[in-house]
Protein backbone atom coordinates (compact mmCIF):
# COMPACT_ATOMS: atom_id res chain seq x y z
CA UNK A 1 0.00 0.00 0.00
CA UNK A 2 0.98 3.99 -0.53
CA UNK A 3 2.00 5.83 2.23
CA UNK A 4 0.16 9.23 2.38
CA UNK A 5 2.33 11.56 4.18
CA UNK A 6 5.50 11.38 6.28
CA UNK A 7 6.94 11.92 9.55
CA UNK A 8 9.72 13.11 11.54
CA UNK A 9 10.54 9.92 13.72
CA UNK A 10 11.45 12.33 16.32
CA UNK A 11 7.89 13.28 16.77
CA UNK A 12 6.56 12.17 20.46
CA UNK A 13 3.19 11.40 19.06
CA UNK A 14 4.95 8.75 16.62
CA UNK A 15 5.00 5.53 18.40
CA UNK A 16 7.59 3.55 16.52
CA UNK A 17 8.38 -0.73 17.28
CA UNK A 18 11.71 -2.03 16.24
CA UNK A 19 12.99 -5.26 16.34
CA UNK A 20 16.00 -6.55 15.24
CA UNK A 21 17.33 -9.84 14.42
CA UNK A 22 20.43 -11.76 13.11
CA UNK A 23 20.99 -13.00 9.43
CA UNK A 24 19.55 -16.23 10.84
CA UNK A 25 16.25 -14.84 12.82
CA UNK A 26 18.01 -14.69 16.25
CA UNK A 27 16.07 -11.62 17.87
CA UNK A 28 18.90 -9.39 19.16
CA UNK A 29 16.76 -6.00 20.86
CA UNK A 30 13.06 -5.03 20.57
CA UNK A 31 11.45 -1.91 21.59
CA UNK A 32 8.56 0.12 21.79
CA UNK A 33 4.53 -0.26 21.94
CA UNK A 34 3.92 -3.07 19.81
CA UNK A 35 5.10 -7.04 21.61
CA UNK A 36 6.22 -9.71 19.40
CA UNK A 37 3.62 -11.67 19.96
CA UNK A 38 0.90 -8.66 19.23
CA UNK A 39 -1.30 -9.06 16.12
CA UNK A 40 -1.67 -6.06 13.66
CA UNK A 41 -2.19 -5.24 10.10
CA UNK A 42 0.92 -5.68 7.53
CA UNK A 43 -0.53 -4.61 4.93
CA UNK A 44 1.74 -4.76 1.60
CA UNK A 45 3.74 -7.23 3.19
CA UNK A 46 1.00 -9.04 2.54
CA UNK A 47 2.08 -9.25 -1.68
CA UNK A 48 5.32 -10.83 -0.38
CA UNK A 49 3.77 -13.81 1.00
CA UNK A 50 1.15 -13.60 -2.01
CA UNK A 51 4.40 -13.65 -4.24
CA UNK A 52 6.04 -16.65 -2.64
CA UNK A 53 3.40 -18.72 -2.91
CA UNK A 54 3.06 -18.16 -6.88
CA UNK A 55 6.82 -18.22 -6.91
CA UNK A 56 6.34 -21.93 -5.18
CA UNK A 57 4.08 -23.25 -7.55
CA UNK A 58 6.14 -21.94 -10.35
CA UNK A 59 9.22 -23.94 -8.89
CA UNK A 60 6.83 -26.68 -8.59
CA UNK A 61 6.06 -26.36 -12.54
CA UNK A 62 2.40 -25.89 -11.47
CA UNK A 63 2.35 -22.70 -13.38
CA UNK A 64 4.79 -20.91 -15.80
CA UNK A 65 5.98 -17.78 -14.01
CA UNK A 66 6.13 -16.06 -17.85
CA UNK A 67 3.26 -17.68 -18.81
CA UNK A 68 -0.08 -15.91 -19.15
CA UNK A 69 -2.31 -16.42 -16.22
CA UNK A 70 -5.01 -17.74 -18.33
CA UNK A 71 -4.92 -19.11 -22.06
CA UNK A 72 -6.89 -15.69 -23.23
CA UNK A 73 -4.93 -13.56 -21.23
CA UNK A 74 -1.92 -11.31 -22.73
CA UNK A 75 -0.93 -10.47 -18.56
CA UNK A 76 1.66 -12.67 -17.18
CA UNK A 77 2.31 -14.01 -13.54
CA UNK A 78 5.18 -12.15 -13.55
CA UNK A 79 4.02 -8.75 -14.64
CA UNK A 80 1.19 -8.87 -12.33
CA UNK A 81 3.37 -9.42 -9.39
CA UNK A 82 5.83 -6.76 -10.40
CA UNK A 83 3.40 -4.35 -10.95
CA UNK A 84 3.76 -4.07 -14.99
CA UNK A 85 0.37 -5.24 -16.14
CA UNK A 86 -1.04 -1.98 -16.84
CA UNK A 87 -3.68 -2.72 -14.82
CA UNK A 88 -5.03 0.32 -12.38
CA UNK A 89 -4.16 0.42 -9.15
CA UNK A 90 -7.53 -0.45 -7.88
CA UNK A 91 -10.86 -1.93 -10.25
CA UNK A 92 -12.87 1.77 -9.50
CA UNK A 93 -12.00 4.83 -8.29
CA UNK A 94 -14.68 4.71 -5.36
CA UNK A 95 -12.66 1.34 -3.67
CA UNK A 96 -11.51 3.29 -0.33
CA UNK A 97 -14.79 4.44 0.30
CA UNK A 98 -17.25 1.54 -0.48
CA UNK A 99 -16.74 -1.83 -0.19
CA UNK A 100 -15.27 -4.64 -2.25
CA UNK A 101 -13.72 -5.04 -5.01
CA UNK A 102 -16.12 -7.95 -5.18
CA UNK A 103 -15.09 -11.34 -6.37
CA UNK A 104 -17.31 -11.20 -9.55
CA UNK A 105 -15.58 -7.69 -10.39
CA UNK A 106 -12.43 -9.52 -9.99
CA UNK A 107 -13.80 -12.18 -12.51
CA UNK A 108 -14.94 -10.26 -14.84
CA UNK A 109 -10.99 -8.43 -14.72
CA UNK A 110 -10.08 -12.24 -15.53
CA UNK A 111 -11.81 -12.56 -18.73
CA UNK A 112 -12.26 -8.79 -19.82
CA UNK A 113 -8.63 -7.19 -17.77
CA UNK A 114 -8.86 -3.53 -18.00
CA UNK A 115 -5.43 -2.14 -19.09
CA UNK A 116 -3.64 1.61 -18.71
CA UNK A 117 -2.07 3.11 -20.93
CA UNK A 118 1.22 2.98 -20.96
CA UNK A 119 4.71 2.84 -22.61
CA UNK A 120 6.80 -0.22 -22.08
CA UNK A 121 9.42 -0.93 -19.05
CA UNK A 122 6.62 1.61 -17.39
CA UNK A 123 5.23 0.07 -13.65
CA UNK A 124 1.94 1.10 -11.95
CA UNK A 125 1.77 -0.39 -8.43
CA UNK A 126 -1.46 -2.43 -8.29
CA UNK A 127 -3.65 -3.74 -5.61
CA UNK A 128 -5.82 -5.48 -8.00
CA UNK A 129 -2.91 -7.02 -10.13
CA UNK A 130 -2.37 -9.29 -6.86
CA UNK A 131 -6.65 -9.64 -5.89
CA UNK A 132 -6.26 -11.16 -9.79
CA UNK A 133 -3.52 -13.47 -9.35
CA UNK A 134 -4.97 -15.04 -5.77
CA UNK A 135 -8.51 -15.52 -7.64
CA UNK A 136 -6.44 -17.07 -10.82
CA UNK A 137 -4.57 -19.48 -7.99
CA UNK A 138 -7.58 -20.57 -6.69
CA UNK A 139 -8.94 -21.82 -10.22
CA UNK A 140 -5.45 -23.83 -10.81
CA UNK A 141 -5.31 -25.89 -7.56
CA UNK A 142 -9.40 -25.70 -6.77
CA UNK A 143 -8.48 -24.18 -3.29
CA UNK A 144 -9.39 -21.26 -1.26
CA UNK A 145 -6.07 -18.85 -1.38
CA UNK A 146 -5.89 -18.60 2.15
CA UNK A 147 -5.63 -22.40 2.80
CA UNK A 148 -3.21 -22.12 -0.39
CA UNK A 149 -1.23 -19.42 1.66
CA UNK A 150 -1.32 -21.37 5.15
CA UNK A 151 0.18 -24.75 3.38
CA UNK A 152 2.42 -23.36 1.07
CA UNK A 153 4.59 -20.40 3.58
CA UNK A 154 2.35 -19.76 6.68
CA UNK A 155 2.85 -23.38 8.39
CA UNK A 156 6.01 -24.46 7.04
CA UNK A 157 7.70 -21.08 7.94
CA UNK A 158 5.80 -21.00 11.99
CA UNK A 159 4.51 -17.97 10.82
CA UNK A 160 0.83 -19.09 13.00
CA UNK A 161 -0.02 -15.74 13.98
CA UNK A 162 -0.28 -14.56 10.58
CA UNK A 163 -3.50 -14.98 9.17
CA UNK A 164 -6.53 -12.53 7.46
CA UNK A 165 -9.04 -11.10 9.88
CA UNK A 166 -9.97 -13.93 12.60
CA UNK A 167 -13.67 -11.99 13.27
CA UNK A 168 -14.43 -11.85 16.13
CA UNK A 169 -11.92 -9.24 17.96
CA UNK A 170 -10.20 -8.08 14.51
CA UNK A 171 -12.31 -5.37 12.14
CA UNK A 172 -12.19 -7.05 9.05
CA UNK A 173 -9.93 -6.13 6.03
CA UNK A 174 -10.25 -3.26 3.93
CA UNK A 175 -9.74 -4.59 0.26
CA UNK A 176 -12.31 -6.99 0.01
CA UNK A 177 -11.53 -9.62 -2.51
CA UNK A 178 -8.41 -8.08 -3.26
CA UNK A 179 -7.53 -9.41 0.12
CA UNK A 180 -4.19 -10.58 -0.80
CA UNK A 181 -2.62 -7.53 -1.93
CA UNK A 182 -2.93 -5.80 1.85
CA UNK A 183 -5.00 -7.71 4.51
CA UNK A 184 -3.49 -9.59 6.43
CA UNK A 185 -2.05 -9.11 10.17
CA UNK A 186 0.91 -10.75 11.35
CA UNK A 187 3.26 -10.15 14.57
CA UNK A 188 6.89 -8.89 14.50
CA UNK A 189 7.72 -12.26 15.52
CA UNK A 190 6.49 -13.59 12.17
CA UNK A 191 7.95 -11.18 10.59
CA UNK A 192 11.34 -11.47 11.63
CA UNK A 193 10.64 -15.41 10.44
CA UNK A 194 9.70 -14.37 7.28
CA UNK A 195 12.64 -11.89 6.93
CA UNK A 196 15.02 -15.05 7.98
CA UNK A 197 13.60 -17.06 5.19
CA UNK A 198 14.52 -13.97 2.60
CA UNK A 199 17.95 -14.17 3.63
CA UNK A 200 17.79 -18.23 2.85
CA UNK A 201 18.40 -19.52 6.21
CA UNK A 202 14.72 -21.84 5.15
CA UNK A 203 15.54 -23.26 1.39
CA UNK A 204 13.00 -25.81 1.97
CA UNK A 205 10.31 -23.12 2.25
CA UNK A 206 11.43 -20.40 0.20
CA UNK A 207 14.66 -21.59 -1.97
CA UNK A 208 17.32 -19.66 -3.67
CA UNK A 209 15.05 -20.24 -6.99
CA UNK A 210 11.96 -18.74 -5.59
CA UNK A 211 14.29 -15.50 -4.93
CA UNK A 212 15.62 -15.71 -8.11
CA UNK A 213 12.14 -15.48 -9.51
CA UNK A 214 11.09 -12.54 -7.54
CA UNK A 215 14.14 -10.50 -8.28
CA UNK A 216 14.15 -11.25 -12.22
CA UNK A 217 11.87 -8.86 -13.08
CA UNK A 218 12.66 -6.08 -11.24
CA UNK A 219 12.55 -2.65 -12.41
CA UNK A 220 13.43 0.84 -11.48
CA UNK A 221 11.54 2.21 -8.65
CA UNK A 222 11.96 6.00 -9.06
CA UNK A 223 13.99 6.22 -6.15
CA UNK A 224 17.15 4.77 -6.61
CA UNK A 225 16.04 0.84 -6.17
CA UNK A 226 14.31 -1.33 -8.32
CA UNK A 227 10.61 -3.10 -7.78
CA UNK A 228 10.75 -6.79 -8.14
CA UNK A 229 7.57 -9.30 -7.42
CA UNK A 230 6.18 -8.72 -3.61
CA UNK A 231 9.99 -6.94 -2.77
CA UNK A 232 11.73 -3.69 -3.31
CA UNK A 233 15.62 -3.73 -3.95
CA UNK A 234 17.49 -0.70 -2.56
CA UNK A 235 21.14 0.32 -2.59
CA UNK A 236 23.15 1.08 0.64
CA UNK A 237 26.12 2.45 -0.68
CA UNK A 238 28.37 -0.58 -1.99
CA UNK A 239 25.40 -3.46 -0.32
CA UNK A 240 21.97 -4.06 -2.01
CA UNK A 241 18.88 -4.88 0.51
CA UNK A 242 16.17 -6.44 0.29
CA UNK A 243 12.34 -4.70 1.46
CA UNK A 244 8.88 -5.46 2.04
CA UNK A 245 6.76 -2.22 3.27
CA UNK A 246 3.23 -1.25 3.19
CA UNK A 247 0.57 1.06 5.06
CA UNK A 248 -2.78 0.35 6.01
CA UNK A 249 -5.22 1.30 9.00
CA UNK A 250 -2.54 4.11 10.49
CA UNK A 251 -0.21 1.52 10.88
CA UNK A 252 3.37 1.58 8.36
CA UNK A 253 5.26 -1.34 8.53
CA UNK A 254 9.14 -2.21 6.74
CA UNK A 255 10.78 -5.36 6.59
CA UNK A 256 14.35 -5.12 5.87
CA UNK A 257 16.68 -7.50 5.23
CA UNK A 258 20.39 -7.32 5.05
CA UNK A 259 21.77 -10.41 3.41
CA UNK A 260 24.57 -11.82 5.61
CA UNK A 261 23.91 -8.96 8.16
CA UNK A 262 20.87 -9.01 9.59
CA UNK A 263 16.93 -7.70 9.44
CA UNK A 264 14.71 -5.21 11.26
CA UNK A 265 10.93 -4.97 11.87
CA UNK A 266 10.10 -2.00 12.10
CA UNK A 267 6.46 -0.59 12.45
CA UNK A 268 5.04 3.26 13.05
CA UNK A 269 1.85 3.82 14.64
CA UNK A 270 0.85 6.15 11.41
CA UNK A 271 0.84 6.68 7.70
CA UNK A 272 4.71 7.46 6.79
CA UNK A 273 7.09 7.22 4.17
CA UNK A 274 8.53 3.74 4.09
CA UNK A 275 11.47 5.36 3.11
CA UNK A 276 12.12 6.64 6.67
CA UNK A 277 11.54 3.15 8.33
CA UNK A 278 14.03 2.08 5.80
CA UNK A 279 16.78 4.88 7.03
CA UNK A 280 16.10 3.73 10.44
CA UNK A 281 16.75 0.24 9.67
CA UNK A 282 19.34 1.09 7.99
CA UNK A 283 21.26 3.11 10.49
CA UNK A 284 21.45 -0.31 12.31
CA UNK A 285 22.91 -2.59 10.04
CA UNK A 286 25.18 0.01 8.50
CA UNK A 287 29.34 0.05 9.25
CA UNK A 288 32.14 1.71 8.68
CA UNK A 289 34.02 -0.03 6.11
CA UNK A 290 37.31 -0.13 4.03
CA UNK A 291 37.22 -1.18 0.05
CA UNK A 292 39.60 -2.13 -2.38
CA UNK A 293 38.66 -4.15 -5.46
CA UNK A 294 38.90 -7.56 -7.45
CA UNK A 295 37.87 -8.34 -10.48
CA UNK A 296 36.14 -11.40 -12.30
CA UNK A 297 36.58 -11.33 -16.01
CA UNK A 298 36.78 -7.49 -16.01
CA UNK A 299 33.57 -7.40 -13.25
CA UNK A 300 34.49 -5.80 -10.42
CA UNK A 301 34.01 -7.09 -7.35
CA UNK A 302 34.54 -4.97 -3.88
CA UNK A 303 35.73 -6.16 -1.15
CA UNK A 304 34.08 -4.64 1.98
CA UNK A 305 35.49 -4.89 5.46
CA UNK A 306 34.38 -4.34 9.58
CA UNK A 307 37.29 -5.44 11.46
CA UNK A 308 37.79 -9.35 10.52
CA UNK A 309 34.41 -9.57 8.93
CA UNK A 310 34.33 -9.58 5.12
CA UNK A 311 32.14 -9.29 2.32
CA UNK A 312 32.91 -9.52 -1.27
CA UNK A 313 29.82 -7.48 -3.34
CA UNK A 314 29.98 -7.48 -7.64
CA UNK A 315 29.73 -3.69 -8.35
CA UNK A 316 27.02 -4.03 -11.12
CA UNK A 317 24.55 -6.10 -9.86
CA UNK A 318 21.40 -6.46 -8.77
CA UNK A 319 21.31 -10.08 -6.95
CA UNK A 320 21.80 -8.77 -3.04
CA UNK A 321 23.33 -11.78 -1.89
CA UNK A 322 27.14 -11.20 -1.65
CA UNK A 323 29.34 -13.16 -3.78
CA UNK A 324 30.62 -14.00 -0.42
CA UNK A 325 30.26 -13.33 2.95
CA UNK A 326 32.44 -14.77 6.24
CA UNK A 327 35.66 -13.70 7.77
CA UNK A 328 39.26 -13.58 7.71
CA UNK A 329 42.16 -15.34 9.37
CA UNK A 330 45.79 -14.28 7.84
CA UNK A 331 44.83 -14.70 4.41
CA UNK A 332 42.34 -17.33 4.38
CA UNK A 333 38.90 -15.80 4.23
CA UNK A 334 36.30 -18.80 5.13
CA UNK A 335 32.36 -18.28 4.84
CA UNK A 336 29.06 -18.60 2.44
CA UNK A 337 29.16 -17.94 -1.29
CA UNK A 338 25.86 -16.34 -3.23
CA UNK A 339 24.22 -19.48 -2.66
CA UNK A 340 24.71 -20.49 0.95
CA UNK A 341 27.29 -22.83 0.47
CA UNK A 342 30.69 -23.33 2.17
CA UNK A 343 33.40 -21.02 0.38
CA UNK A 344 37.07 -21.09 1.77
CA UNK A 345 39.74 -18.14 -0.34
CA UNK A 346 43.27 -17.76 -0.05
CA UNK A 347 44.59 -14.20 -0.36
CA UNK A 348 47.66 -14.58 -2.90
CA UNK A 349 48.05 -10.61 -3.19
CA UNK A 350 47.49 -10.67 -6.69
CA UNK A 351 44.75 -13.01 -6.81
CA UNK A 352 41.89 -14.63 -4.94
CA UNK A 353 41.81 -17.63 -5.24
CA UNK A 354 38.71 -20.79 -4.09
CA UNK A 355 36.86 -24.07 -5.63
CA UNK A 356 35.38 -22.54 -8.70
CA UNK A 357 36.20 -19.17 -8.13
CA UNK A 358 39.36 -16.79 -9.23
CA UNK A 359 39.37 -12.92 -8.41
CA UNK A 360 42.63 -11.06 -9.69
CA UNK A 361 43.54 -7.27 -9.02
CA UNK A 362 44.56 -6.43 -12.20
CA UNK A 363 41.42 -5.98 -14.49
CA UNK A 364 43.79 -7.23 -17.95
CA UNK A 365 44.79 -10.31 -15.73
CA UNK A 366 41.24 -11.73 -14.85
CA UNK A 367 40.37 -13.94 -17.91
CA UNK A 368 38.07 -16.09 -17.60
CA UNK A 369 39.81 -19.69 -16.26
CA UNK A 370 37.74 -23.31 -16.34
CA UNK A 371 37.93 -24.74 -12.97
CA UNK A 372 39.60 -21.76 -10.73
CA UNK A 373 42.13 -23.39 -8.41
CA UNK A 374 41.11 -24.83 -5.00
CA UNK A 375 41.97 -22.92 -2.04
Amino acid sequence: MHSVRSHDLADDRLALTRVHAGDDGTILDASGPIGLDDRFPIASVTKTLTALVVARLAVDGVLGWSDPIAPSSGITWRSLLNHTSRLPFELRPDHWFSAGPFRDELTTALSRTPSLWMPPLTWHYSNAAYGLAALRLEQLVDQPFADLLLHQVLAPLDMHATSFSRGVDEPPGVLGAAAPAGDLRSTTRDLVGLAAALAGHRPDVVSGKMIELLLECAVADGSGGALGAGLRIHREGAHLTLMSSGTILGHTTCVLVWPRRGASVLVANAAVDHRVLRDEAVERWQRREVVRSWWLDGQEVMEVRSGNEVELLIAESMWPFPLFAGRARNRTLAGLDWQGDPLVLTDRGSELAGADLLLTAVPGESAFRAGADEA
